[in-house]
Order: structure tokens, then C-alpha cells, then sequence
């Protein structure tokens, strides 16, 4: 389903991140904006910022529309796949970022459920650490943001993850590039405080922006977690105050 062969960009400094666009066939990719779910659904998160989300995690809602909709019913299975995640592995691999040994193997816990846990039947290397019988699993989020101020402080992710793709939903010429949305690699300003491999939140004056991926349709920003993997969507300036900026982000942990 993530047509991982449209990988276009690359940064390592100060870590790696890169752009997968397009990430869907134009087919999928309408129906996943025609079939988004809808605003009155989201739970507004103000720890992130500005930011409104659909997760496993916060609200049943989100098993019941999944469950519902075919078409993301067949990607919560795709993403949840040892498919999916060695793709993504392979990918990396080839443009020099390589998180695992190749003779490494997963067996999944509980196929019976299809829950996406997998386990390490051999040690696997991670940012110079030895995880051994570490169970993996993956998840997939709905987010939306106010076209109107809506934000996310910079931040470097949990440490439960590996990496993160955050996809683009949105509609041909529907979002002004003006508006701003993207996301932004970004490095603080106080080198003392580089180290955040907890995940303290900053402030965007604190930080200094490296680059910003732009936010267009259709497009994946792909990034590996690390101590310094600072990010952030800076606040979103739009004319038009019923815009959403609507995004899936999908993020693979260890346990």
C-alpha cells in the first residue's frame, strides 16, 4: 500500500529524515481523503500544542470507525504486517541508515488477533543498544490541526519508537502554501540541551529551524527517532478558518 519506491529526499544532519512522495496511488489516496474521518470524532490534545487526534490509545471511537470503513480497515492490517515494517527497514538500509542485522527474524505473538506484536528471536542493534525478545508493534493515528494557529511544540518522540511517518491528507489545491503546515527539523539553540532522548517538550523560541518539509499532498515525511530528532509544526497561518491541516501518522515502537 506505501509505495515506498517514491523516496525522494534524504537529510542525516541531525538526523535522518526523508520524503516519500507520492506515498499512495492516486486511487487510494482520494478515497483516503473522501473517507477521513470526520472533525466531531478527534479528542483535542493542547500537551502537543494545537493538535486534535483519532488513536487507539485515547478513544473507541477510532476501533469502530476503523472497523466500519473498508479501506482503512485493509490499511490497519497492512501497517500491523511484518510486510510493511521490513519494507520500511529495507528502505533505510539502502540510503545508509541501517537498524538491523538482516539474518534477524520477527514471529508474531498473536497472529490470531493480528495485534501487530512481534518479537526479536535474536538480538537486533538499535542506536547502539542490544535489545533482546523486545516485542514490536506498530500503530496509526488521525490528526488534525485548525488551519488557524494550530501547532505542535518542538518535541523529539517517545523512546518506545523507532520511526515515524507523518502522510499528508489533503486534497489538490486545497491547502495554500502560504499557510504554512509543514514539518520542521529543528535544533535548539542551547547546544546543552541537544540531549532529549525523554522527550521534553520546547518552546519554537528555543529552537532553530534546519529545514522545512512543505505540506503538500500525498507526501510522507519519514524520520528516525534519536536523542536530538527535534521536530515541530510551526503555528499554521490560514485565510480560511474551516481549513484542517489532516495528517496520518504512523509509528513503529519497540516495548
Amino acid at each position: 500500500m506505501l509505495n515506498l519506491n517514491n523516496f525522494k529526499e534524504l537529510i542525516v544532519d541531525p538526523y535522518p529524515v526523508g520524503i516519500i512522495n507520492p506515498i499512495f496511488d492516486k486511487n487510494m489516496y482520494d478515497e483516503m481523503v473522501s473517507s477521513f474521518p470526520s472533525v466531531d470524532l478527534f479528542t483535542f490534545r493542547s500537551e502537543l500544542g494545537g493538535k486534535s487526534s483519532l488513536s487507539s490509545r485515547f478513544d473507541k471511537r477510532y476501533n469502530k470507525f476503523i472497523k466500519e470503513n473498508n479501506i482503512w480497515s485493509d490499511f490497519y492490517q497492512y501497517i500491523k504486517s511484518d510486510e510493511c515494517f521490513f519494507k520500511i527497514l529495507k528502505l533505510l538500509k539502502n540510503n545508509d541508515i541501517d537498524l538491523y542485522n538482516s539474518g534477524h527474524k520477527f514471529i508474531n505473538t498473536n497472529k490470531s488477533v493480528n495485534n501487530g506484536l512481534y518479537k526479536f528471536i535474536k538480538n537486533i542493534s538499535f542506536n547502539k543498544l542490544k535489545l533482546s525478545s523486545s516485542p514490536f508493534y506498530s500503530k496509526f493515528e488521525f490528526s488534525v490541526m485548525k488551519g488557524s494557529g494550530g501547532h505542535i511544540l518542538p518535541h523529539t518522540d517517545s523512546p518506545r519508537k523507532i520511526i515515524t511517518i507523518v502522510i499528508n491528507i489533503v486534497k489538490e489545491n486545497e491547502w495554500l502554501e502560504d499557510w504554512g503546515g509543514g514539518t520542521s527539523i529543528v535544533r535548539t539553540k542551547d547546544k546543552q540541551k541537544n540531549y532529549n532522548y525523554l522527550n521534553k517538550q520546547f518552546k519554537f523560541d528555543e529552537v532553530d529551524n534546519i529545514k522545512t518539509f512543505k505540506f503538500v499532498p500525498n507526501q510522507a515525511v519519514i524520520f528516525v527517532k534519536t536523542f536530538n530528532s527535534f521536530h515541530c509544526v510551526y503555528p499554521i497561518k490560514s485565510s480560511n478558518k474551516e481549513s484542517l491541516r489532516r495528517t496520518l501518522t504512523i509509528n513503529f515502537f519497540v516495548d
